[in-house]
């Protein structure tokens, strides 16, 4: 899980980490499996980022290692 804010220089950035760790480690990547996940963020941008990443676009509630993440803003932190 990576985290970052919405600009192009944030979608080049992981796009060349993701290639380096690729080259670095002698793996392939199956970025079509990978889930592109936006918080406040206009689902054009996203579908355009997706499309340079090569990954499938998921809404805030999605399974991530078997737990669900979402987002509920009636709840507190405390």
């Amino acid at each position: 899980m990576l985290l970052g804010n919405k600009s192009w220089a944030n979608v080049r950035a992981l796009w060349a980490v993701l290639y380096l760790f690729e080259a670095l480690y002698s793996l392939k990547l199956n970025l079509h499996k990978s889930l592109l996940v936006g918080v406040n963020v206009n689902d054009s941008w996203l579908n355009e980022a997706a499309t340079v990443l090569n990954c499938k676009i998921e809404k805030l509630l999605f399974i991530y290692l078997g737990l669900s993440v979402e987002a509920n803003p009636k709840r507190a932190f405390s």
